[in-house]
């Protein structure tokens, strides 16, 4: 099995542009502490498309690529917020340690359900 990685990759760096284009608009509006409870199910939801678009090609192992989009979307926000803050610290503050961690969690697995749901929509789709 082969592993598309740039289209990984695209997803994920997608996913994360949606995410921040999402929240900067939401933020104007109100203040980041009172959009913090609402992320992790944003995060879940805006995932799902990603992790869909992300194996339109693949034949199997539909599950590993939504799993390493996820990964790698959560990689590219520790790197902005590192880049930010030096730190990682100020965000798990923000949001508190248990929803810091579900956050990602729901993250990962919006893209892995996405893949997933894509995948066996490929599979179960008949040949014309």
């Amino acid at each position: 099995m082969k592993i598309p990685w740039i289209r990984a990759i695209v997803a994920a760096v997608l996913l994360e542009v949606a995410l921040v284009a999402i929240t900067i608009p939401v933020v104007a509006l109100w203040s980041l502490e009172a959009f913090v409870p609402f992320i992790p199910p944003i995060c879940l939801v805006v995932a799902f498309p990603f992790g869909w678009w992300s194996v339109r090609t693949m034949k199997s192992g539909f599950v590993m690529q939504g799993i390493l989009v996820g990964i790698v979307a959560t990689l590219i926000y520790f790197a902005l917020v590192l880049g930010m803050n030096g730190s990682i610290q100020p965000a798990v503050e923000l949001y508190g340690p248990v929803l810091f961690v579900v956050t990602h969690a729901l993250k990962i697995l919006g893209c892995v359900a996405g893949a997933y749901a894509g995948g066996r929509r490929r599979i179960l789709a008949p040949a014309l």
